[in-house]
């Protein structure tokens, strides 16, 4: 599959049997930049178009996935202070080099699985909470120690934890900042299957592979933007009406034809959509539904 992609200085990009791979490689931590979370973003988007590929891999280069922001980098600090300004112009600059498009990892199209190889801390943790899928190295260690930097959860943390492992789970880590490892990461439900860290990696790859040569493109998109948008539902019925629009709509899709028909003759589907067909009006808005940029 051809991709079209900048020079990018903190990140590395593949893609093969519709899999796109992004890594976040500012060794020796995989720290974060305003460098790194704009490539990051804007790959994600260049992969999100493209209609050779299916689902998407988030990792770190060697034994970190990424520990939070890099408190060490020439600008932070000021005078003692943090310089916010400085960040700032430094986001706008890199923002006009890449010409940037970018989509917060929810509103993508395409699954992004996180494959959590090592410590993920801070805005690090934050980026794969936002991800679809998440599985992690046994040994990694995870925290949210924003508190005891003097500092607060950002990244949409605040909206996040809580709806995946519950208000008083989700407080307990953001008030405290203490480190749950791989197992413990799974129990809380931050994420689905703990492995060997040299196994993290090919795993997701290979779901990502399953998902890229098993699903309908269109059918994976309407499901992942229902799940994300009714993480705020304010009912049952609410959620059960909106599945019912995507249901009368997704049946009249070539895929579902096609789907059905692939599983009586036992063969692999070919499926004919791209997932970025637009929705019917009484979901456009719920699938542009905002949540904060990792």
């Amino acid at each position: 599959m051809t991709i079209t992609l900048p020079a990018y200085e903190s990140i590395k990009v593949a893609s093969a049997d519709g899999v796109g791979v992004v890594t976040i490689d500012r060794p020796p931590r995989n720290a974060l930049v305003p460098t790194t979370m704009l490539e990051i973003r804007d790959a994600m988007h260049r992969l999100d178009e493209n209609d050779a590929v299916r689902a998407i891999v988030l990792t770190g280069a060697g034994n970190y996935f990424c520990s939070g922001a890099d408190l060490t980098r020439p600008g932070m600090l000021a005078g003692g202070k943090v310089d916010r300004g400085e960040i700032l112009r430094l986001r706008d600059a890199h923002r006009q080099r890449l010409g940037l498009k970018s989509s917060d990892l929810p509103q993508l199209r395409l699954p992004v699985i996180a494959a959590i190889n090592g410590p993920a801390a801070g805005g690090g943790l934050s980026m794969a909470l936002a991800a679809d899928i998440r599985l992690i190295a046994e040994d990694a260690k995870l925290n949210v120690a924003f508190v005891q930097r003097g500092l607060g959860p950002e990244h949409g943390l605040s909206w996040l934890l809580p709806r995946l492992i519950g208000h008083a789970a989700a407080l307990e880590l953001l008030l405290t900042g203490r480190t749950v490892d791989g197992f413990e990461a799974v129990r809380l439900g931050l994420a689905s299957r703990a492995l060997p860290a040299t196994d993290v990696l090919p795993a997701a790859l290979e779901m990502a592979r399953n998902i890229a040569a098993r699903c309908s493109p269109l059918a994976v998109a309407v499901t992942k933007q229902l799940t994300w948008a009714h993480a705020g539902a304010t009912s049952y019925s609410d959620a059960t009406r909106n599945e019912r629009v995507a249901v009368e709509w997704i049946t009249q899709q070539p895929d579902a034809d096609e789907g059905i028909r692939a599983f009586m003759e036992k063969r692999a589907p070919a499926w004919k959509t791209s997932g970025r067909e637009p929705p019917p009006s009484a979901l456009a808005a719920l699938f542009k539904s905002e949540i904060e940029e990792f």
